[in-house]
């Protein structure tokens, strides 16, 4: 084994380091995004929210939190159907009674009455909380 060998490990592990590193800064960055999007929509910046989400959800497409709250966004901005792709791919990863109400409120708003109840039901099977049922109820 000659220095050759060994500058070529050194090389490696140096590589190595540097891009864990930057998958930590990533992850880092990517979370900082998510929270600064979630409080953008809690004071009302829809917009702001909108673009942090999006950013975060380019590291993590299926995180949540993330499609939740872009959700929400665009529900505020009265944009239905952009609304329900954030929707959709929160669903794929959890299902929540908060979100089976959101889904069917904006099926709700786009006309699609069968869909609205759809949710509605899944709610009301999911056996959420007295106030969760009441939303369901709501829909139906």
């Amino acid at each position: 084994m000659g220095a050759r060998y060994f500058r070529k490990r050194k090389h490696n592990a140096i590589l190595l380091a540097f891009l864990s590193l930057l998958v930590t800064w990533g992850t880092i960055y990517s979370q900082d995004k998510l929270k600064a999007g979630i409080e953008a929509y809690r004071k009302g910046d829809y917009e702001q929210s909108i673009y942090l989400l999006n950013q975060h959800l380019s590291q993590s497409p299926y995180d949540y939190d993330a499609n939740y709250y872009l959700g929400n966004a665009h529900f505020q901005k009265q944009e239905f159907k952009e609304a329900l792709r954030a929707y959709q791919k929160a669903y794929q990863k959890k299902v929540k009674t908060e979100l089976l109400y959101q889904m069917g409120l904006a099926h709700l708003q786009l006309g699609e009455l069968e869909q609205a109840a759809k949710y509605a039901q899944e709610g009301i099977n999911s056996k959420g909380s007295k106030s969760d049922l009441a939303q369901m109820h709501y829909l139906l």
